[in-house]
């Protein structure tokens, strides 16, 4: 299967969530969709991202923004982390990675190295509450974040350098002005 990258049609997806629904592209095709790609559920940086987004979820909803999210975990990984999250939205355990060759999401350690060598960014995520250490030999997969219109075409592709780099806040808000 082709990998999926800007400018194309989302194809039709059936995925599962980690806490027994199911998201069918099909049924939201009148909908902006944010795809995000993190690490597994355990990262503290991802965590951080999901509350950001989640603290901001009832504005995207008010503009028809569907939030799907993935997690390089298994479902009870997804409940013991993420999963505690308050979140609204769609998370997809994908611990076998089948998603993320889809969406080509890239593996580097270097994404590590890059990380670190933001300490503003380590201490926000040393104290967010989210800070572990088990995601440290898990795969050094690099996130990645899709904006989709209305109709399944890929407006964005953000593929990141390091662990916590996604699209901001703002840069979504500001594709969401541009769609209405």
């Amino acid at each position: 299967m082709a990998t999926i990258k800007q400018g194309d049609v989302l194809p039709s997806l059936s995925l599962p969530t980690f806490d027994g629904r199911t998201f069918n592209s099909a049924e939201h095709s009148d909908s902006h969709l944010l795809m995000i790609f993190f690490r597994d559920a355990s990262c503290p940086f991802c965590n951080m991202y999901l509350k950001e987004l989640s603290d901001d979820y009832q504005f995207f909803k008010s503009k028809g923004l569907q939030i799907i999210t993935f997690f390089a975990s298994s479902g009870e990984e997804i409940k013991k982390y993420a999963g505690k999250n308050d979140v609204h939205f769609y998370i997809i355990p994908g611990p076998d990675l089948a998603y993320y060759k889809m969406f080509d999401v890239r593996q580097s350690r270097m994404g590590l190295w890059r990380t670190l060598c933001k300490p503003i960014t380590v201490i926000k995520a040393m104290f967010s509450g989210f800070f572990n250490l088990n995601s440290i030999n898990k795969a050094p997969i690099i996130p990645s974040d899709f904006s989709i219109s209305k109709g399944g075409k890929v407006d964005l592709v953000h593929h990141s350098d390091d662990y916590a780099d996604h699209l901001s806040i703002m840069d979504i808000k500001h594709w969401l002005s541009k769609q209405e």
